[in-house]
């Protein structure tokens, strides 16, 4: 992979029984869900439904990150957790998984073995950040869901606005400038 900017124009959303999802990534690049012949896939859901019941994705493993709003995650005879904004629960996607409450919510699936890793970021405007992606990371990912920030990498320079995706290549420093006061997930899928 090489680093590079995703935004709107790059996604795929589609309906779900219980709102809309939309596919920020997916590798190797072609690989489908419903096939379940992919690595890694990130995505944000809407769940405007009260209760909804998790399709089993046998040898997916998942980490689901509340944005807005406030879920209750049941999986039957392993735990109970109760999300509000920015709580994360890891779960294997064949576990039988309820959810209660609406909410917006994003979504790390990988799968051989994988885990990941989601870290997020209430930030000011103005504020300077430095972050270390993670040195065993097979692949790393800045998520920008509200404001705006301007992204060093080395001599690299971007600017990421709400709703954009940026892929890093390999584990870096970033350094963060806020423009606008923002909310960031940093993502890492561990081999």
């Amino acid at each position: 992979m090489k680093n590079r900017l995703l935004t709107s124009k790059d996604f795929k959303t589609s309906k779900w029984s219980g709102g809309d999802t939309t596919e920020l990534f997916i590798s190797p690049e072609g690989a489908r869900l419903k096939e379940g012949n992919f690595n890694i896939r990130l995505s944000t859901a809407t769940v405007e439904v009260e209760k909804s019941v998790f399709t089993k994705l046998p040898s997916i493993s998942r980490t689901l990150v509340v944005l807005d709003g406030k879920m209750r995650l049941e999986h039957k005879g392993k735990h109970v957790k109760v999300l509000s904004k920015f709580n994360v629960d890891y779960f294997e996607g064949d576990w039988s998984t309820t959810s209660y409450g609406t909410c917006v919510d994003f979504n790390v699936m990988t799968t051989n073995g994988r885990a990941s890793k989601v870290t997020p970021f209430s930030l000011m405007e103005r504020d300077e950040v430095v972050l270390q992606s993670c040195i065993e990371a097979e692949a790393s990912f800045l998520y920008v869901y509200k404001g705006a920030i301007d992204l060093s990498i080395g001599k690299e320079r971007k600017e990421l606005l709400a709703r954009n995706l940026f892929v890093l290549s390999k584990c870096d420093v970033l350094e963060i400038k806020v423009l606008e006061k923002s909310e960031i997930l940093l993502i890492e899928v561990l081999k």
